[in-house]
């Protein structure tokens, strides 16, 4: 599926495609996913697009539901980052707008980024039971 980079219409897409493939969701997993997406597309955003957002850029998601988990794989096509310059690095409330990381960290039971040549690829895994 692809979206256009418009942070509230891809988490609107993703809520109604979690409730129509998992009805019986726990609320707080629901919210989990649509604040850890929000996190996410900002980064994608202000990091890889340098807060310029053209009317051709877009992400790629791609989403499975297992018995057991939710697994989101999200393309972009900015800026590939350098992953190990931030992933392990750990960030203080006095940091102003450095805490997206640690809240995807929190919400998240797997989550990676993988820098490719033309963007990165973002995966968040949730456990649902």
């Amino acid at each position: 599926m692809y979206f256009k980079l418009s942070k509230n219409c891809i988490i609107n897409d993703i809520e109604n495609w979690i409730k129509k493939n998992s009805p019986n969701l726990k609320e707080n997993t629901l919210e989990n996913i649509k604040i850890t997406f929000g996190e996410v597309l900002q980064n994608i955003i202000r990091h890889g697009h340098k807060n310029k957002i053209n009317e051709q850029d877009f992400i790629e998601v791609e989403y499975q539901l297992t018995g057991e988990k939710i697994i989101f794989l999200i393309r972009d096509y900015g800026l590939p980052c350098n992953p190990e310059s931030f992933l392990n690095k750990r960030f203080f409330p006095s940091e102003s707008g450095q805490m997206g990381l640690s809240i995807i960290r929190k919400l998240t039971d797997e989550f990676l980024i993988k820098p490719l040549h033309d963007g990165n690829e973002t995966k968040l895994v949730f456990k649902i039971k």
